[in-house]
C-alpha cells in the first residue's frame, strides 16, 4: 500500500466508528431555546494571506527564519527578529505542498508536494516559482546534502529526482522498487531514505545511485532518527528498526505499541528516544532503544514532537487540538488546555521555551514561553462557509455548515468562529441584515433561525424546528419595513414581521420544494422560485399566489430588474416575465447545463451562469442570447462586478476564477488560488480585494485593468 494512503487510512479507520458515535449523539440532541453565541476576541493576522483556511502539514526551520506550508500552494513565513508573519508569494501553483527543505544558508528553498510538484525560492522565501518537473506524481519528501550540494527528493512509487545546488532543474534517477518513500535524510557520509514495505534505501554518492538494504520488515516505515550510534526507524506496525548505517545490520525491536508509530524523537541532552502512536500512546526508552515503556495515554492520534530551544520541554501534539508537554525528558507528560479541537499536525520550537504549532484548516498558534498560555495567530475554519455578509467594515459575518457563524473586524483578513451551543446539524445556509432595525438573521435546516441585535456580540435562537423535512431554509430574505422570509424545500416557509423576533408559518403552497429567492424592490414583492417550474408570488411574505409558468423544469435563480422578472434553472430553463410576474414568456436556452444564476452588468447586459462550465449573454439591447465558450467545465456560480474598473469575476466548484474585462463576452483563468470549492464572491472595493467563501476563505487583490 501507498505509505502515504496507508498514513491517512490509518487515521480514517481509527476514527471512523468514534465519528458516528459522535454524530449520533449530536443528531439526538434537543435544542434549547434562546441558546447564546458570543464571539470571541480578534486574532492576530497574516500578512497577504490568499488562503485563510489552507490546511498546513510540513515545515522548515532556518536562522532567520521559519516556513510552513500545506494545501492550496500556501507558504507563510515567520521572521524571527520582527516576530511578523508574512504569507509568500506564490502565484503559479496551488497544489498541496508536502515537504520543505532549504540549504544551509536558508537563502535557497525548495517546496515538493501534489503533482509533482517543485518550487523554488531564492530570496529566503519571498517569492517562490514552480519549476520544470519530470513527473505528475507526488513527491512526498525532500533533503538538501550538504556534502554534495545536491538537492535530493522523492515520491509516489520508487520516485527519486535530483537537482544541483541551484534547485531549479531535475532529473530522475532510477531506482529499483516501486514502494513510496516517506522520508529522506542526509547524513554526514550518505543519505538514506525509508518508505513502503519496509524499504531502506542508502546513496553515498549525493543520491545518483542507491543501494536497497534487503528489507527486514514488511510494514510501512513512517520516521527516522539518529543517535550517537545507531539509525532508529519506526513502523506502522509498531515496532522499530535499529541498524548501524556503517555495517548495514537491522534489528526489529518491539516497542509494545500494538498500532502505527507516527514519530520517533531523539534527545541528545537526556540520551533518551520516544515514539509517538496512532492511539495516543507514548513510549520511551533510556537504554538506546533496547526496552520501551508506556509513559502516556491520550485518546486521539498523536502526530509529532518538538523539543524547546533551551531543551528543557518537550511538546507533543496530536488530532483534536491535543498539546501535551513534558518538563523531564519525557518521563512524565501534562495535558494543556487547547483553544482549539482542530488536528495539530506539527510543532517548532520559538525562543527559548516556546512553541509554536500548526494543522488543519488554517490553525496557527505560539506560545511565548513556559508560563505563558496559548495564542491564536489564526483561527481554523474548516466547515463550509455559505454566505458572506460585509455590514460594515469592522464588522463582517459569514455563516456555513455545522452552526458556523464566523465574524472578521478587518475586512476578511481574520476570521474567528463564534462560541455556540448550536448543534452540529445546524447548517447556515443564509443571512441578511435587517434594514430597519438592523438585525442580523441567519437561516438553514434542520429549521434553525438564529438573530443578533445591533451593536451586540450574542445570537439567539428564534426557530428550532429539528427536522429539515419541515424547514430546510435555503434563503432568507427581507423588504424595506422589517418583514423577514426563510424560504424552505422541503417543509414550511416561514415570516417574520418584527425583523425575526418572532416567527409564523406563511400561508403558501408547500407542495413544491422552493430553492431561491429575492425581494423585488421595483414592485415590492417577494418572488421565490423551485421545483417543477413553480413561481410563487407574495407582497406582504405571509400571503402567496402561485404564478402559472408553463414549463417542469425546476428553477433554481430569479433575478428581477425595473423592465422584467428573469427566472432560470435546469436544463437551460429560462422564462420572462414583463408583467409583475402574473404571465410568463419560455426562452429557455438550447443546453443541457442547469442555469444557478442571472446577473446584470453595469452597463446593463445579462450574464447567465451555471454547470458544466455554463455561461450565456445577452446584450440590453438584444432579444437573443449568446453562448460563450468558458475557460473551465466546472459548475459556475454567480458573478461579481468591481464597479470601479468594470471586471467581472465568477468562481467554480474547483476553486477556479474566471474573469471578463469586456462586458462578459470573453473569460480568462485567474491564476490559481485554491483547489477548494469556492460558493461566493464579494468585492471589497474599501481595500481593492476579492472574497471569497466556500470550502475555502480567500482573500486576493482585484485586478486592475492593465493586468
Amino acid at each position: 500500500m501507498n505509505l502515504s494512503i496507508a498514513y491517512q487510512t490509518g487515521k480514517k479507520f481509527f476514527f471512523f466508528y468514534s465519528l458516528l458515535f459522535i454524530v449520533a449523539i449530536s443528531i439526538g440532541c434537543q435544542k434549547k431555546e434562546n441558546e447564546v453565541i458570543k464571539t470571541i476576541e480578534a486574532p492576530a493576522e497574516i500578512h497577504q494571506l490568499n488562503v485563510l483556511n489552507a490546511s498546513f502539514f510540513t515545515h522548515q526551520n532556518t536562522k532567520e527564519k521559519i516556513f510552513i506550508a500545506g494545501s492550496d500552494g500556501e507558504i507563510i513565513t515567520f521572521d524571527k527578529e520582527s516576530n511578523q508573519w508574512l504569507a509568500a508569494d506564490t502565484p503559479d501553483f496551488n497544489d498541496k505542498i508536502t515537504a520543505l527543505a532549504s540549504n544551509s544558508t536558508g537563502i535557497l528553498l525548495v517546496a515538493v508536494g501534489e503533482n509533482g510538484l517543485i518550487a523554488h525560492s531564492s530570496d529566503s522565501g519571498k517569492h517562490w516559482r514552480k519549476r520544470p518537473s519530470p513527473t505528475q506524481k507526488t513527491i512526498t519528501t525532500i533533503s538538501f546534502d550538504e556534502n554534495s550540494k545536491h538537492w535530493i527528493a522523492a515520491g509516489e512509487y520508487g520516485l527519486i529526482l535530483i537537482s544541483d545546488s541551484t534547485g531549479q532543474h531535475w532529473q530522475q534517477v532510477e531506482f529499483d522498487s516501486a514502494s513510496t518513500f516517506s522520508k529522506i535524510v542526509s547524513l554526514p557520509d550518505q543519505i538514506i531514505a525509508i518508505g513502503d514495505n519496509g524499504l531502506i534505501a542508502q546513496s553515498k554518492d549525493g543520491g545518483l545511485d542507491w543501494d536497497i538494504i534487503p528489507p527486514v520488515s514488511t510494514a510501512p516505515l513512517t520516521d527516522i532518527t539518529v543517535t550517537n550510534t545507531n539509525t532508529l526507524i519506526s513502523s506502522a506496525d509498531g515496532n522499530v528498526l535499529r541498524g548501524n548505517v556503517g555495517t548495514n545490520s537491522w534489528e526489529v525491536i518491539t516497542t509494545g505499541a500494538s498500532t502505527y508509530i507516527s514519530r520517533i524523537f531523539f534527545d541528545s541532552n537526556q540520551d533518551i528516544l520516544i515514539s509517538l502512536g496512532s492511539d495516543g500512546d507514548i513510549f520511551l526508552s533510556d537504554d538506546g532503544g533496547n526496552l520501551w515503556a508506556p509513559v502516556a495515554q491520550q485518546n486521539h492520534y498523536l502526530n509529532n514532537i518538538a523539543q524547546s530551544a533551551d531543551g528543557k520541554r518537550l511538546l507533543v501534539v496530536g488530532d483534536k487540538g491535543q498539546l501535551l508537554v513534558s518538563d523531564n525528558a519525557g518521563r512524565t507528560w501534562k495535558t494543556q488546555h487547547s483553544p482549539v479541537n482542530t488536528n495539530i499536525e506539527g510543532a517548532i520550537a520559538s525562543g527559548d521555551s516556546g512553541f509554536i504549532v500548526y494543522g488543519e484548516s488554517g490553525l496557527l498558534m505560539q506560545q511565548k514561553n513556559s508560563q505563558s498560555e496559548w495564542k491564536i495567530i489564526n483561527y481554523p475554519v474548516s466547515e463550509f462557509v455559505h454566505q458572506l455578509l460585509a455590514n460594515a467594515l469592522d464588522n463582517w459575518i459569514a455563516v456555513g455548515t455545522k452552526g458556523t457563524i464566523l465574524t472578521s473586524n478587518n475586512q476578511g483578513k481574520a476570521w474567528q468562529p463564534a462560541i455556540t451551543q448550536t448543534q452540529e446539524t445546524d447548517y447556515f445556509l443564509s443571512v441578511i441584515q435587517d434594514k430597519r432595525s438592523g438585525n442580523l438573521i441567519a437561516a438553514g435546516p434542520p429549521g434553525t433561525i438564529v438573530v443578533a441585535r445591533p451593536n451586540s456580540n450574542e445570537w439567539h435562537i428564534r426557530l428550532a424546528l429539528n427536522d429539515s423535512n419541515q424547514g430546510y431554509f435555503h434563503r432568507v430574505i427581507g423588504d424595506d419595513n422589517s418583514t423577514i422570509v426563510a424560504i424552505a424545500g422541503p417543509g414550511t416557509t416561514y415570516y417574520s414581521s418584527d425583523a425575526g423576533e418572532n416567527w409564523n408559518s406563511a400561508n403558501i403552497d408547500n407542495s413544491k420544494q422552493l430553492f431561491n429567492a429575492i425581494y423585488d424592490h421595483h414592485r415590492q414583492q417577494f418572488i421565490a422560485v423551485g421545483q417543477d417550474g413553480i413561481v410563487q408570488l407574495s407582497p406582504d411574505g405571509k400571503n402567496w399566489v402561485i404564478s402559472n409558468t408553463g414549463i417542469t423544469q425546476s428553477l433554481q435563480t430569479v433575478y428581477a430588474t425595473a423592465n422584467s422578472i428573469r427566472a432560470a434553472g435546469d436544463k437551460g430553463a429560462l422564462i420572462e416575465s414583463t408583467d409583475n410576474g402574473k404571465s410568463w414568456r419560455d426562452t429557455s436556452l438550447a443546453s443541457q447545463a442547469t442555469i444557478l444564476s442571472l446577473f446584470e452588468t453595469r452597463d446593463h447586459s445579462f450574464i447567465a451562469t451555471g454547470t458544466q462550465g455554463f455561461i450565456a449573454r445577452r446584450d440590453n439591447d438584444e432579444k437573443h442570447w449568446q453562448l460563450i465558450d468558458p475557460p473551465t467545465r466546472s459548475s459556475l456560480r454567480t458573478p461579481v462586478q468591481d464597479k470601479d474598473t468594470g471586471i467581472i469575476y465568477v468562481s467554480g466548484k474547483t476553486g477556479e476564477i474566471i474573469y471578463s474585462k469586456d462586458d462578459g463576452i470573453s473569460w480568462r483563468l485567474l491564476s490559481p488560488v485554491t483547489q477548494g470549492s469556492i460558493k461566493s464572491l464579494y468585492i471589497d472595493s474599501h481595500n481593492k480585494m476579492l472574497i471569497g467563501v466556500g470550502e475555502r476563505l480567500i482573500r486576493v487583490p482585484l485586478l486592475t485593468r492593465n493586468d
